[in-house]
C-alpha cells in the first residue's frame, strides 16, 4: 500500500498501513506530525487523559517480520510487534529470559496485555519491562536514515533518537545459578504508572556477589543501571556488614524524580528495603546450603 493511499476513521487521525519497513520510514519523513503505531494502548490512555493526539498513525501491524521470535544458537531476538499476552505463552522467552516474563505479567491488566506490544512498552519509555531489559544488557534493533542498527535498550530510551523500534535482542548466556529480583511497586496493580520498578540479577560463587546486575524504573525516571551500587557489590563476600554499606548506598542511588503519590526519600527506602531483604535470603540461602 502507497504514500497515497490512507486509511481513513470516521474521524481523524488518518491512518496509515505500510508493508515494509522502509516504507513505514518514509512515511514518517514525509507526513507531518505522523507517529508510529502497533498495539496502541498507550494512545488510548492519552487520549483518555485528554492528551492532543496526532493527526496521522502509521501502523505497522502490517509488517510480519516484527510479530516473529526469532531464538538462535546465541541470540534471543522479540520482533517489536509481539503482543505482551502472546510473549508469556513462549517457551523461547520462558527458557532464556524468566525474568522478563515475570516483567510482562505484571504490565496492566489481561485486556492490556491482550493488545499492547513488547516494543510499545520500550518506545513508551515508562514500561515496566525495560529494567529487566537494561538489567541483562539487552539490545534495541532500529531502523532509521543510518539503515539497519543494534544499540543497548538502555541507550535507545535514553536518548530516542527517531527510528523504527524492530526487535529487542537478548544474549543467551551461559548456564548459571543467578537468581533475580523483579518487584513493582504502585498505588494499584492497573493500566498506571508504577511508583518503583526493581530489576535485578545476582551470580553467588559460595558466599561471594561474583556479579550484580541493578535497574530500576518508575514513576518519570528512564530505566537506569545503578552501577555505582554494582561496582560496590561486585566481588565482596556477601555479609551482614556489606548489607549496611548497601542499604545506606542505596538510600542515596541513582536519579529518582519525586511524583504526586511519593516523595524521593520514600522511594529510595522502599529500593533499598527490597533488594537488600532480598540479598539477605540470598546469604541465608547459602548458608543453608553450606550445611547440607
Amino acid at each position: 500500500m502507497g504514500l497515497q493511499t490512507p486509511v481513513k476513521q470516521t474521524a481523524f487521525p488518518i491512518v496509515w498501513m505500510p508493508e515494509t519497513i522502509e516504507e513505514a520510514w518514509e512515511m514518517k519523513k514525509k507526513t507531518v506530525g505522523a507517529v508510529f503505531v502497533a498495539g496502541g494502548t498507550v494512545i488510548q490512555m492519552r487520549r483518555e487523559q485528554g492528551v492532543s493526539q496526532a493527526t496521522h498513525l502509521i501502523s505497522l501491524t502490517n509488517i510480519e517480520q516484527l510479530k516473529m521470535i526469532n531464538d538462535g544458537d546465541t541470540l534471543l531476538e522479540i520482533g517489536s510487534l509481539c503482543v505482551l499476552s502472546d510473549c508469556l505463552k513462549a517457551s523461547a522467552i520462558k527458557a532464556e529470559v524468566p525474568l522478563l516474563i515475570k516483567a510482562i505479567a505484571s504490565i496492566a491488566a489481561p485486556a492490556v496485555r491482550n493488545r499492547g506490544t513488547i516494543g510499545g512498552n520500550v518506545t513508551y519509555r515508562q514500561g515496566d519491562a525495560i529494567p529487566v531489559m537494561v538489567a541483562l544488557d539487552a539490545d534495541a534493533v532500529i531502523y532509521s536514515d543510518n539503515g539497519y542498527e543494534c544499540i543497548s535498550v538502555a541507550e535507545y530510551v535514553e536518548n530516542l533518537e527517531p527510528s523504527i523500534l524492530l526487535a529487542v535482542r537478548f544474549r543467551k548466556e551461559k548456564p548459571t545459578k543467578a537468581k533475580f529480583i523483579y518487584e513493582k511497586v504502585g498505588r494499584r496493580e492497573a493500566f498506571t504508572l508504577s511508583l518503583l520498578t526493581i530489576a535485578c540479577v545476582v551470580e553467588l560463587d559460595g558466599a561471594v556477589l561474583k556479579q550484580i546486575k541493578l535497574a530500576i524504573g518508575g514513576g518519570d525516571m528512564i530505566p537506569q543501571r545503578l552501577t555505582e551500587i554494582e561496582n560496590v557489590l561486585t566481588g565482596a563476600p556477601l555479609t551482614e556488614e556489606l548489607l549496611t554499606v548497601a542499604y545506606s548506598r542505596f538510600k542515596k542511588a541513582g536519579v529518582i524524580c519525586t511524583t504526586p503519590f511519593a516523595t524521593e526519600e520514600y522511594v529510595r527506602t522502599v529500593l533499598a528495603n527490597i533488594v537488600v531483604s532480598s540479598l539477605e535470603e540470598f546469604m541465608k540461602e547459602e548458608v543453608r546450603y553450606g550445611k547440607d
